[in-house]
């Protein structure tokens, strides 16, 4: 964000040293600033005096309304501020210009001709002496100090009219390379900061950088000696300074009694003595210091005062001469492009003239403005103030009671934006369950008559494929027909084609045979001679192996023997018991899937909704209740007591006594069909089957009691005595 486009700046954490010294910079070019703290202080008292608003709640809807436009708001943090921070996540998550206050520096050496001064040691008093003494100067300056300045009571100097702005330039945690000096001090480099560094080398090497940031045009001043070597840009003078030696250093100076003293003066080839003419002096008993200091500041209150009206009167005679001129030329282009009709000429020419006269207004108002301003400016720094400071007091006591006005009103539009949304929702509620109500009746119907509907669509869409299948069936044998006389004529092509080719491969063949005959004739011969001498000699070999391997195959059938018929005794002493486990329980299973195949059982059919309402009315945040309707064709848990279907003219409710469920049938049965081949024998199953004959008239729900009551404990009985029995071999 460029400085001119700033209109607010936020501070996150605004009462350190260096904070306040940038809070205080922009509330004199008439920003508004605010922030936040988290305890007052002497530090956050003044500021607050001075015009910023501060708070130390850390409460983002604290923050002024002013400091919320994105575009035109910068925002700063000191890093002793954690990262979850209410305020700074809400600034970075709303693409504020979130920046550190090395950086906001930064910006500053861009906008202005920065002097910073850098080094381990001393960079805070030489960047005080230099702010004093430009301060003193007509150059005067803008300062960002490291420290409260004793004559100054301040860590800061501000100017409305200086291009100059002294910054100390932090190494901590690289700071400094954030900025971009015209020109730079560094004092010394002795290795400093080495828990963030970690070596000299590494330390040495950020200043190198910092040297490399100077702007060209500008220069570096650097103490004589030091390890670290500059790297400055092309363009960039380098000087060098010491006590003694170097392009900047100290002579002829003496220092004693607490004062500093100039040995000498020399002109030409006489010396006055200092101390003679002020032994002269004192002689007289005329405190010429004290006079001379009086009409000093006279003098320079008068050319202070008549300042501004010089400035005035030669600006407005300037622009009375401007506006004749530009009367004069327009005059000028009127009449040539008049008399030679060049209209474009005459044309601009009139709006010379209107121009000039418009300029002139303007040029003496401001003038005169200036002038006012200026006299005001000198009148109110005898008093020790100013106009900007002035005026600085009026706006942000107006723009403290427009903050005011805007966060009363901006608390009751969100109040009236929260009834109003409550209000919405309230209604949207109110229709979402006036839809399902009005549109329950076809959801009824079509929960009842899907299956039919789908049951119907399955029939046309069997009889279409039916259709279709003719149809295709039809299409495939004109097909066939067509190929099969494609193929035909095919057929016949090709045997005309194959005929040829035969005669034409008969008499290549013979030819090759031919060949192929003498050749074999010639290779056997070869062969059989050298067939003798390798049958001998794999003769021999093989009466060896043959030997070795019916030895070794004896050794190895002995021993696989013996483990065969080892294993056979295993296995016939594992698997027998276990066939006829398998055969049991397999006669178990088919007693039961023959009773459930007779079984025929009659479901209820009819799906029922059930109704509940929830969430809750509410303010902040607003909500309203909701009507919602569930069904449980597949089953579901009920954490309340809940009406969920009819039984003949009765009502049927659960979940009374805590969360408790309700199932399918079919998917009960089948569930607990495979608990029961798995786990029962044919005597409890006999008695589970009985239950289910005594309540299929009316299903089985896990509430009724059924399950618990009836049928565990027959079944913990039977599974008992089968554990009972299988433990003592018994069965």
């Amino acid at each position: 964000m460029e400085l001119k486009e700033i209109k607010a700046v936020y501070f996150v954490g605004a009462g350190g040293i260096g904070m306040s010294a940038i809070a205080r910079y922009f509330l004199h070019r008439g920003v508004v600033v605010a922030g936040y703290d988290k305890t007052p202080s002497a530090l956050t008292t003044q500021l607050e005096k001075e015009g910023m608003l501060i708070h130390y709640e850390e409460n983002i809807d604290e923050i002024p309304h002013a400091c919320r436009n994105q575009k035109s708001s910068l925002v700063i943090y000191t890093p002793a501020i954690p990262a979850d921070h209410k305020e700074l996540v809400y600034f970075r998550e709303n693409g504020f210009d979130v920046e550190k206050r090395a950086q906001v520096l930064g910006m500053l050496t861009r906008s202005h001709k920065g002097l910073c001064f850098a080094g381990t040691h001393g960079k805070t008093t030489t960047s005080t002496m230099c702010a004093h003494i430009m301060h003193q100067s007509h150059v005067d300056c803008n300062a960002f100090l490291g420290g409260i300045s004793k004559n100054y009571s301040s860590n800061y100097i501000l100017s409305k009219e200086s291009d100059f702005v002294v910054i100390e330039a932090d190494e901590f945690d690289r700071s400094f390379h954030w900025l971009r000096p015209w020109m730079s001090v560094i004092t010394s480099t002795d290795p400093d900061h080495l828990d963030i560094y970690g070596t000299k080398e590494a330390y040495l090497e950020s200043f190198a950088h910092y040297s490399s940031l100077i702007q060209p045009g500008g220069a570096l001043i650097i103490h004589k000696g030091l390890e670290m070597k500059a790297q400055v840009q092309p363009g960039v003078k380098v000087y060098e300074y010491s006590l003694d030696s170097g392009d900047f250093h100290a002579e002829n100076i003496r220092i004693g009694n607490g004062e500093i003293f100039i040995e000498g003066l020399r002109v030409g080839d006489y010396t006055v003595s200092d101390e003679g003419i002020k032994e002269r002096l004192a002689a007289l008993n005329i405190d010429f210091t004290a006079v001379v200091n009086t009409l000093k500041k006279i003098w320079n209150g008068f050319c202070e005062l008549l300042a501004p009206v010089f400035e005035a009167a030669f600006s407005i005679i300037s622009t009375v001469l401007g506006t004749v001129f530009d009367v004069l030329t327009g005059l000028l282009d009127v009449f040539i492009g008049l008399f030679t009709g060049n209209w474009e000429q005459m044309w601009s020419g009139i709006k010379e003239i209107f121009s000039g006269i418009w300029n002139g207004i303007t040029g003496i108002f401001t003038a005169a403005l200036n002038l006012i301003r200026g006299i005001a400016d000198t009148v109110l720094g005898w008093f020790g103030t100013s106009w900007n400071a002035v005026w600085t007091s009026v706006s942000t006591f107006f723009t403290n009671i427009w903050n005011g006005i805007t966060s009363f009103f901006t608390g009751v539009w969100e109040t009236i934006k929260n009834v109003v949304q409550i209000g919405i929702l309230f209604i949207g509620s109110l229709l979402e369950a006036a839809f399902n109500i009005i549109t329950l009746p076809f959801r009824f119907v079509w929960e009842n008559c899907k299956e039919t509907i789908i049951s119907v669509w399955n029939t046309i869409k069997s009889t279409v494929s039916t259709v279709i299948d003719a149809v295709a069936s039809v299409i495939s044998t004109v097909m066939n027909t067509i190929k099969t006389v494609i193929s035909t004529v095919w057929d016949a092509v090709s045997t005309k084609i194959s005929t040829v080719l035969n005669a034409i491969k008969s008499v290549v063949t013979t030819v090759f045979n031919a060949v192929k005959t003498v050749a074999v004739t010639v290779w056997n011969g070869i062969k059989t001679a050298i067939s003798a001498v390798v049958d001998g000699i794999k003769s021999k070999v093989s009466s060896v192996f043959e030997a070795l391997k019916n030895t070794l195959s004896s050794v190895f059938n002995g021993i696989k023997s013996t483990a065969v018929s080892v294993w056979n005794g295993i296995k016939s002493a594992i698997v027998t018991p276990i066939e006829a486990a398998r055969d049991t329980i397999k006669g178990i299973v088919d007693k039961i899937t023959g009773f459930f195949n007779n079984m025929h059982l009659s479901l209820p059919h009819i799906k029922l909704p059930h109704f509940s309402i929830s969430g809750k009315l509410s303010l902040a945040p607003p909500s309203v209740p909701h009507l919602n309707i569930d069904w449980y064709k597949e089953g579901g848990i009920m954490t309340g007591p809940t009406i969920f279907g009819m039984n003949g003219s009765s009502l049927m409710a659960g979940g009374e006594a805590g969360k408790e469920a309700v199932l399918p049938l079919k998917g009960f049965y089948e569930q607990l069909e495979n608990i029961l081949t798995n786990r029962l024998n044919t005597s409890a199953m006999e008695q589970y089957l009985a239950v289910i004959a005594e309540n299929s008239g009316k299903g089985i729900y896990l509430d009724d009691g059924t399950l618990i009551g009836k049928l565990a404990p027959g079944i913990n009985q039977k599974l008992g005595m089968q554990k009972f029995k299988a433990e003592r071999g018994m069965v």
